[in-house]
């Protein structure tokens, strides 16, 4: 036990002996899941550091802003919603079906089980997902759901509520699979805040880019149009000095006036 809490800090320790595998068992049996609550996952520390929802009333510009930030490949057609990692694909049966209450946690579980990618997080992940076939990583991809969804502002469901009995056979099999889920499911969804906030940034930079060039433009339209008046009045002056000197009390006649 010792071992597998060693990456635990002293508070960590003290919320997992607190809140840990027995209130989950509790409330999985009693058909709830207690890591929808952000009280309870902020209890166990599975929050990423300066987690802060964001609060935007927006909730889907935030959501497509997430997905694109990932990069990560996806396609329609198939019965049910997996992603597979031999072709680092998503594979989502109701990706144009927006209404469906379900479409926005289908896409943020399966995001969260491509963080595991050899490429991204580097998790073990199973051949393949579903009841009792690595309830781990479900349990992992459910918490991590749920981080994500109380960021943008979804309400946070089960993926997978069918899943529950093996949860708790994994949690009173092995109470000390707890922490280890509980820290990868906090390393995935900051792993998903962090390609969103690196790509907010980079549009930052890019929109303050912009500015300075569209500034630096007008100032050197500015410039060229003082230069230009500076060049209009030497102009007429030299007009006007010719004339005095011919003896006329008016300035110079511009072609057109009236004699």
């Amino acid at each position: 036990m010792a071992t597998a809490l060693s990456f635990l800090t002293d508070t960590e320790h003290r919320s997992i002996s607190r809140y840990g595998p027995a209130e989950l068992i509790a409330g999985l049996a009693h058909g709830t899941a207690p890591w929808l609550r952000l009280e309870w996952l902020a209890s166990v520390g599975a929050l990423p550091h300066n987690f802060a929802p964001s609060g935007r009333p927006d909730v889907e510009e935030a959501f497509y802003e997430l997905f694109a930030a990932t990069g990560m490949e996806h396609c329609g057609g198939p019965a049910i919603s997996f992603y597979c990692q031999f072709d680092d694909r998503l594979h989502m049966t109701s990706w144009t079906e927006e209404n469906d209450p379900t479409y926005h946690t289908d896409w943020i579980h399966e995001l969260v089980h491509a963080t595991g990618h050899g490429s991204r997080l580097g998790r073990d992940l199973p051949l393949a997902f579903g009841p009792n076939v690595d309830a781990r990583e479900d349990l992992i991809a459910e918490i991590a759901t749920a981080i994500v969804c109380l960021d943008l502002g979804f309400a946070p469901r089960l993926r997978h509520p069918q899943c529950k009995s093996g949860w708790i056979d994994l949690l009173r099999a092995a109470p000390c699979a707890l922490p280890y889920v509980l820290r990868q499911a906090r390393d995935a969804a900051a792993y998903l805040f962090e390609l969103r906030d690196a790509q907010a940034a980079a549009f930052e930079l890019w929109h303050a880019a912009e500015r300075a060039r569209e500034q630096a433009e007008e100032a050197g339209w500015a410039a060229e149009r003082r230069v230009e008046r500076q060049r209009e009045r030497e102009r007429w002056a030299l007009r006007y000095a010719t004339v005095k000197g011919l003896g006329e009390r008016s300035p110079a006649r511009r072609p057109g006036d009236n004699l």
